[in-house]
C-alpha cells in the first residue's frame, strides 16, 4: 500500500523566511511529493524573500496576512520580539481549519492561541545543525 504524503495539495505559509524557515522550506521540499507552488513564504525583509524564492521556486510576500489567508498549515518562524506584532497582524486571517506551527523560542502555546484568536497550535523546536 503506497502511503500519501501528508502535504500532498497542501497550501503552507512560512510566515519568517531567516535561517529557520528556510531550512524548514528546504526539509519540506526534499519529499518527492513536495509541490512548491504550493509554499509561499512571508518576512519583511525582502533580501530573505528573493533568496527562497530563487533558491526554492516557492511564492513570496512582504505581507503575512497574503500569505497565510490560503494556507491550511501555518508555520510561524520569526524572531521571538517580533511575535506580538506578527499575531495581531495574523489575527482573524487564519482559516478556522488551519494548523498553525510553531518554532518561536519561548512562546506558549496559550500566548498564540490568544494572539491569534485561533486553537489548532503546535509547538516544536527544530535545530539547523540537525540537517548535517
Amino acid at each position: 500500500v503506497k502511503k500519501k504524503d501528508a502535504l500532498h495539495g497542501v497550501n503552507v505559509a512560512f510566515i519568517g523566511a531567516g535561517a529557520m524557515g528556510t531550512a524548514m522550506i528546504g526539509g519540506v521540499l526534499s519529499r518527492p511529493a513536495s509541490d512548491a507552488s504550493k509554499i509561499t513564504a512571508s518576512d519583511r525583509h525582502q533580501e530573505c524573500l528573493d533568496t527562497v524564492r530563487h533558491q526554492f521556486g516557492i511564492q513570496t510576500t512582504l505581507e503575512n496576512t497574503r500569505a497565510a489567508k490560503t494556507a491550511q498549515v501555518i508555520v510561524l518562524s520569526v524572531k521571538p520580539q517580533v511575535l506580538p506584532g506578527v499575531l495581531a497582524e495574523l489575527r482573524g486571517h487564519v482559516q478556522s481549519g488551519a494548523l498553525v506551527i510553531s518554532i518561536v523560542a519561548g512562546a506558549t502555546i496559550r500566548c498564540i492561541a490568544t494572539g491569534l484568536g485561533h486553537e489548532a497550535i503546535v509547538r516544536t523546536m527544530p535545530n539547523t545543525p540537525a540537517q548535517v
